[in-house]
């Protein structure tokens, strides 16, 4: 979609709209709509995207559990910026993302990211179990069959990253 806010009132409609408990599949096409409009709406400093590349990197770390609906993404635009894909990179490679979706198998090594990331713009994404004390940017839910998501504002600005207004709207939560 080329109107930003047409793609914001895409994720609203499907964000009201679609019980995310019918298939598998269906839950993964909505977080992949999901994490197109986190970074349609987010901001990264002019020194992590004026760099000269062409490309706003997305990728996974752990047990990528997508499928082929991720592969949505590949290529899209947004900003004059193509999406570009890696799936479940190693611990090493996740300063060279832009949005790192951290998958709920890696519980176990999101302290080790939050320190390869400590200094780095990057907008982190999960489903991790939302009682877990490890938080990340952005942590994605399913509560009363939709699917929602929390911001950890500290984080986002501890990335220097800007969320737009809108997408804060939509949040469950805040903080």
């Amino acid at each position: 979609m080329r109107n930003p806010m047409k793609a914001l009132l895409l994720a609203v409609l499907l964000w009201v709209s679609s019980p995310v408990s019918a298939a598998p599949i269906q839950e993964y096409e909505l977080k992949t709509a999901f994490l197109y409009n986190f970074a349609l709406f987010t901001q990264w400093p002019n020194e992590t995207v004026t760099d000269g590349s062409p490309y706003i990197t997305v990728c996974t770390i752990g047990q990528d559990p997508f499928g082929p609906v991720l592969e949505q993404l590949q290529g899209r635009k947004i900003r004059e910026k193509r999406l570009v894909l890696r799936r479940e990179i190693s611990l090493d490679q996740v300063r060279d993302c832009h949005l790192l979706y951290i998958s709920a198998n890696e519980p176990e090594n999101l302290a080790r990211i939050r320190e390869q990331l400590q200094d780095a713009s990057v907008l982190t994404v999960s489903d991790l179990n939302p009682a877990s004390t490890e938080r990340t940017i952005v942590n994605m839910s399913i509560d009363n069959k939709r699917l929602v998501f929390d911001i950890d504002m500290m984080a986002v600005k501890q990335a220097r990253l800007v969320m737009s207004s809108k997408l804060l709207r939509l949040a469950r939560r805040v903080y």
